[in-house]
C-alpha cells in the first residue's frame, strides 16, 4: 500500500519463515513526515 494508518493490518512475508502481520503504528519519526 502506498499510504498507511494507524491500525491497518499488515501482512509481511518472510521467505523461510511464512507470514507475519503486523499493526501499523504512529512513531513520532513517521507521524513527522506528514
Amino acid at each position: 500500500p502506498a499510504q498507511l494508518v494507524p491500525g491497518d493490518r499488515v501482512r509481511v512475508e518472510i521467505e523461510g519463515l511464512g507470514a507475519i502481520e503486523n499493526e501499523v503504528i504512529v512513531e513520532p519519526e513517521a507521524a513527522a513526515r506528514f
